[in-house]
């Protein structure tokens, strides 16, 4: 998964993602392994080729975050 090479610290740092908006990152796992960080990153292991059939995750940070 991504945790291999990055940390999940490092991979929201180099995405700009605000410290109180962390903890509302939806984290998608497959089989007990970080799979997919929607908005941010697919994992390598988890990226559909070309020629394969795949599931795009859409998520849209909110426009303001007071908490």
């Amino acid at each position: 998964g991504c945790e291999n090479t990055r940390t999940l610290k490092n991979l929201m740092q180099e995405n700009h993602l605000p410290p109180w908006l962390r903890h509302r990152l939806p984290l998608v796992y497959i089989d007990g392994e970080l799979a997919c960080i929607p908005g941010l990153t697919v994992c390598a292991p988890f990226a559909a080729s070309l020629d394969e059939s795949g599931i795009i995750v859409d998520w849209q940070k909110p426009d303001m975050v007071y908490t």
